[in-house]
């Protein structure tokens, strides 16, 4: 009984943790469609596909960081799962050391490398070359200012108090508004004055994160750490996952370079657009993995395998029905939205906007897995598997086009890869976590998701063929169906008679209150 309250008391908390970070979410996003739309208007397409390249090369460099992140969070997470404060605060010091050190290292390979990629390989109009490398050196700085704030959120994180992003994402959009506002005052180059404001807000956000752990948590005073085979366990995990991270790096911005080689930087404008709809797409998404993420962990790291798959199979469907509930509207009207949004997009947005969509719906069901293996410590042999799959993408994206098929083509190496990196991170979790079978993920996940996403088209599908005229009413009415259909699906053929009577217990208790 006790355990039952236990998991009751967590699903609650997963549940207020996922609601907060959802309102924060959509704030964020809604914000950032309104400010991309005013952004490309006042920088013109060519201004903002270089600020998309030179942010992808500063990108290139951030996610490397990423390898500590998912570090950070497992270790300080799996300590407090067994209730251990002082293993919490050598986890904390031991990765406040580590990413101050990997500031210092990635700032160099900035500053050399990466000015050297700027200037000398992407391809940059002349007269643009000055303002691009000003803009290079306050994504830097911004760069930076998120990279020593990963152990202060990967503590806020594991500690569960999501609270504090929802209030921190207010500020963030009030000053992105801010932004905005001043970027069309501005009587000298908007491009690098854009920067610059982007940088400001950075560095105002970690301040905030740094004041508020340092007089919340007890575990974020640095002390001396001598834990040799603590060093060791981070940074072996750190490692493999840096592999993972550079083999991601290079394929995402190996399709920048290729298409921007093949295209030139109006291209890597239409990607910019999809680029954003699907960082607003994905964001959602993954606020939700947030607030199961330390669940996962602590669940394994108290043995408790039970709640762990129960964890595994909600985690995966909620995830990928939010996702499809966020993508529809635009898979199916992604010409009339984006009209709408931007007047006159760029060149192929509506079918990077598609593809990419396409491709972020395999997402949910790797994200998962990613946190299973990582709670087990079991990465290395996954890690090389799906590094060298994810390096693919960049030979077979100079392939397709240089047989001169569409820019957008690349999207479909990419989709494909993703499956084959979905079937290497299933195997790979049943392996080292025997307690889920195969038989019982595909009962609880993949027939339903399947079932959902095949039956839940038909009503858009009669629709689109027969009523939809592409006038507001009739766009308006075609969302409401496409929802609807969506929302009774996963009712009905999505969730387990478990969550649907969790769910029906709900809504009985809200409506007698």
């Amino acid at each position: 009984m006790s355990s039952n309250n236990n998991h009751s008391s967590d699903a609650k908390r997963i549940a207020k943790n996922t609601l907060l970070l959802y309102f924060r979410s959509i704030i964020v996003m809604v914000v950032s469609i309104y400010t991309s739309r005013v952004v490309l208007a006042t920088l013109g397409i060519d201004d903002y596909g270089i600020y998309n390249v030179v942010g992808g090369v500063v990108g290139m460099f951030s996610m490397l960081s990423a390898t500590f992140v998912s570090a950070s969070q497992r270790f300080i997470s799996f300590a407090l799962g067994r209730n251990d404060a002082v293993q919490t605060q050598k986890v904390f010091t031991i990765s406040l050391n580590i990413h101050i050190g990997l500031a210092v290292i990635l700032l160099v390979l900035m500053e050399t490398i990466g000015l050297w990629y700027l200037n000398s390989i992407l391809k940059i109009p002349e007269d643009r070359l000055t303002a691009a490398n000003w803009v290079f050196q306050f994504s830097i700085l911004s760069f930076l200012c998120n990279l020593i704030s990963i152990p202060y959120n990967a503590l806020i994180i594991s500690k569960e108090k999501m609270g504090v992003f929802a209030y921190v994402s207010i500020y963030e959009v009030i000053m992105k508004l801010l932004v905005v506002y001043l970027l069309q005052l501005a009587h000298y180059d908007k491009l690098v004055f854009y920067a610059i404001l982007i940088f400001l807000v950075s560095l105002s956000i970690r301040l905030f994160y740094g004041f508020y752990c340092s007089h919340k948590f007890s575990e974020v005073h640095r002390i001396k750490v001598h834990d040799k085979a603590l060093y060791k366990d981070f940074l072996q995990i750190s490692g493999w996952n840096f592999l993972g991270s550079c083999a991601s790096i290079m394929a995402i911005q190996g399709i920048n370079l290729v298409l921007n080689f093949f295209c030139g930087v109006a291209v890597n404008a239409a990607k910019g657009v999809a680029s954003q709809i699907e960082n607003a797409v994905t964001t959602l998404v993954n606020n939700f993995q947030t607030s199961l993420n330390p669940q996962v962990v602590k669940s394994y790291a108290q043995k408790d395998y039970d709640f762990l798959k129960e964890l595994i199979s909600s985690g995966t469907r909620i995830s990928f029905f939010l996702m499809l509930f966020l993508s529809l509207p635009f898979l199916w009207t992604a010409p009339d939205i984006l009209h709408v949004w931007l007047k006159n997009p760029p060149e192929y947005s509506e079918e990077f906007v598609r593809m990419i969509l396409i491709y972020i719906l395999i997402i949910p069901f790797n994200s998962v897995f990613d946190k299973v293996l990582l709670a087990t410590g079991k990465i290395k042999k996954v890690q090389v598997m799906t590094s060298f799959t994810t390096l693919m993408n960049i030979p077979l994206s100079i392939i397709v086009l240089y047989m001169r098929l569409q820019p957008y083509s690349v999207y479909f190496v990419y989709i494909l890869i993703g499956l084959i990196n979905f079937v290497i991170k299933l195997w790979n979790t049943l392996i080292y976590f025997p307690e889920m079978k195969f038989r019982y993920y595909c009962s609880n996940v993949l027939l339903k998701v399947l079932g959902v996403v095949l039956i839940s088209q038909l009503l858009p599908i009669a629709y689109s063929m027969f009523l939809y005229n592409h006038t507001f009413m009739s766009w308006l009415c075609f969302m409401l169906i496409i929802e609807m259909s969506l929302v009774l699906c996963i009712y009905i053929l999505g969730v387990t008679e478990k969550e649907r009577g969790q769910f029906k217990k709900f809504l009985v208790k809200k409506i007698h209150r």
